[in-house]
């Protein structure tokens, strides 16, 4: 999938020249039946109703401080972080046969899957960072920062929980440039459960939670699932538990309920 970025946000008389470019790529890109562009929409305020009953004044300072946080995304020292406790809890936002997301207080984390010639599975973290742009990741509280995963991307939104914010600032992480960006191109399908307040896409499966749970071996605890691996024949199930109480205890993974069994990956080698 291919996430083009469109802004305008420039440093260079070099740069600017290869943006316009880029944009009118886009432009001809909206032709094409499976183009990212032709089934999203634009992410703003304009899609928040909450958003419609702000004045002009404070419109404009929300849009202000978007433009002032478009850019890289920090990006996470793993070897420091990974000795240091994970936190309360830590979240699955996406799960495939060959790619995971998650993210708790230390940050956002996705990895690859691949399948291992002696029937492991190996993951390679390819994205770790931090979003202290967005005033880093809250798990708990009235300024819980939920977080929809995807592809390739995240949508990111801080402080859902608190009543008294008038306005629901929306932002999403493009793994593949690294950037954070509030005025971009988000697939349709996450527009539709943005447009419902539904941002648990690593939906769990409550029913089989203690199941799963006297499934793994004492001393493992279960963090999060399990959520269906959509690509499996079987009855394969994705899940993050730990066996120690920092970042690099915690690991992900495949629980075949089908043959009862489970296959641990590490995440952090």
């Amino acid at each position: 999938m291919i996430l083009m970025i469109l802004y305008t946000k420039v440093q260079t008389g070099l740069e600017q020249s290869k943006r316009e470019a880029e944009v009118a790529a886009a432009l001809e890109e909206t032709e094409r039946p499976n183009s990212l562009l032709n089934s999203g929409q634009l992410l703003g305020f304009a899609d928040d109703p909450e958003a419609e009953e702000q004045d002009v004044e404070e419109s404009e300072s929300a849009e202000e401080d978007e433009e002032n946080i478009l850019g890289p995304a920090e990006k996470m020292d793993l070897k420091k972080v990974r000795k240091e406790p994970y936190g309360l809890v830590a979240e699955l936002d996406y799960v495939s046969a060959g790619r995971i997301s998650l993210h708790g207080s230390f940050g956002y984390i996705a990895v690859s899957l691949q399948d291992e010639k002696e029937g492991g599975i190996s993951a390679l973290i390819e994205n770790a960072v931090t979003l202290e742009e967005l005033g880093g990741i809250k798990m708990g509280g009235a300024a819980y920062t939920d977080i929809l995963g995807g592809e390739g991307c995240a949508l990111i939104v801080p402080g859902i929980h608190n009543q008294e914010i008038a306005r629901r600032r929306k932002f999403l992480y493009i793994e593949e440039t690294n950037e954070i960006t509030g005025g971009i191109v988000a697939p349709k399908w996450m527009m539709e459960k943005m447009a419902n307040n539904d941002y648990a896409d690593a939906v769990v499966e409550e029913a089989l939670v203690e199941e799963l749970k006297q499934a793994l071996d004492q001393g493992n605890k279960l963090l999060y699932g399990p959520v269906v691996i959509p690509e499996y024949d079987s009855d394969g199930y994705g899940f993050l538990a730990e066996d120690g109480e920092n970042l690099e205890n915690v690991w992900y993974g495949v629980w075949n309920r089908d043959l009862g069994t489970i296959t641990k990956i590490p995440l952090f080698h």
